[in-house]
């Protein structure tokens, strides 16, 4: 008796590659969950770092005579600059959730990572960025990740080196685009290598999870992405032939808004008066933003969780001594943090102005912070300059 079992096999095949799927996609979720932990953690010693590095150079920046010093501290502060960028890299891997997004010129963010990426390498980057070029409101560290992932790509695809040409120019899209996109005013970016190309098939798979066509790598930079890209409401897309290098093309809507143009000072400094308290569990992170709310003027008191927050700004109203504005950890292991605990200060004090702050920057809270009853974001790690920023826009307002 003869039996085909041709399609047991190839189900067999099939359920095999299933399972090694679901193996490795568990696999990658733990790592990505340790990775968002260890980015939390990091940023927060990484905040006492940075903030204080800015706070040294604004106390030094003045004085020739330490010139030196400043030139010093300014390296440490471009190193600090450099490793924020890497745990904004380990909190999208990690499925930090919905992009913070700020009104943004794009191009510096372009030039910043491609450089960055490139340096040392035989591959250099020409720009070509049209005139008046529109605003968009886009995750800076996201986007970031986007060009990193993209120009990576292209220096690995010539290993002896060329030209990566970044193009970014204005686009409007109608109603009878094929890129199943809204119709609006959009920034296309395209990314073109000179390398060797991609097939056809490997082209029609590239952003799917765990692909990829090198000995080495996850298969996950290009699905990061490209999920990122959709979180972003745009679309990007592959063009490449064997032969004749590859380019990305990527939309994302553009925004009606300007930045508003403020001079540098009235954006970097910031003079207040009153007392102000900083829920945070870590020491130096309190030590820190003392000392940059002392310069501007007000009278920092500190808690190290929500219960002990709440019972001070209790206390506080109770006496007709309210605090100016409040700024909360927004996650405090095993005990209130600043979710909860603005929720009740708006109970006790409906018009109380709550500034959440977090090492998990990509935390839905704060790319929606407004929803949960804060009045401004600061991602950490924090320098004096964000902090003035930040407070210069809720008291104009």
């Amino acid at each position: 008796m003869i039996q085909d079992i041709s399609k047991q096999k190839a189900f067999e095949i099939e359920r095999k590659k299933l399972e090694e799927q679901i193996l490795l996609g568990q696999k990658m979720e733990s790592i990505g969950t340790l990775a968002g932990g260890i980015a939390h953690d990091f940023n927060n010693m990484l905040g006492v770092i940075f903030g204080n590095i800015t706070y040294l150079l604004e106390t030094y920046e003045a004085h020739e005579e330490h010139q030196e010093l400043i030139e010093v501290l300014s390296d440490i502060k471009d190193g600090a600059e450099r490793a924020q960028s890497l745990t904004q890299q380990l909190l999208t891997f990690s499925k930090g959730g919905k992009p913070v997004k700020q009104l943004c010129d794009i191009r510096p963010i372009i030039k910043e990572s491609s450089e960055f990426f490139t340096r040392g390498s035989r591959t250099k980057c020409k720009y070509c960025f049209a005139e008046n070029l529109w605003f968009a409101q886009v995750d800076p560290g996201q986007l970031n990740q986007v060009v990193s992932n993209l120009v990576i790509n292209a220096n690995q695809a010539m290993p002896e080196g060329g030209i990566i040409t970044i193009i970014v120019e204005n686009s409007i899209i109608d109603l009878t685009n094929s890129l199943l996109l809204p119709p609006g005013n959009y920034l296309k970016i395209m990314v073109k290598d000179m390398g060797k190309g991609i097939s056809k098939e490997n082209a029609a798979n590239i952003f799917d999870p765990f692909f990829t066509t090198k000995s080495k790598g996850s298969g996950l930079g290009l699905t990061t992405t490209y999920s990122i890209i959709k979180k972003h409401n745009g679309h990007i897309a592959v063009d490449s032939k064997v032969g004749q290098g590859t380019t990305f093309v990527i939309y994302l809507p553009a925004s009606d808004s300007t930045p508003n143009r403020l001079d540098k000072k009235s954006i970097t400094v910031h003079v207040g008066k009153g007392k102000v308290l900083v829920m945070d569990d870590d020491e130096q992170v309190q030590q820190m933003t003392g000392r940059m709310l002392c310069r501007m003027g007000y009278e920092p008191h500190f808690a190290i969780d929500g219960r002990h927050a709440l019972e001070m700004y209790q206390e506080a109203f109770n006496q007709k001594e309210s605090f100016k504005f409040v700024i909360l950890d927004l996650t405090v292991p095993g005990e209130m943090g600043g979710k909860i605990a603005v929720q009740k200060l708006m109970q006790i004090d409906p018009n109380v102005k709550a500034i959440v702050s977090s090492g998990y920057s990509n935390d839905p809270v704060m790319a929606d912070y407004q929803s949960y009853g804060f009045c401004g974001i600061l991602p950490k790690p924090y320098s004096s300059v964000q902090l003035a920023a930040l407070l210069n826009g809720i008291f104009e307002d």
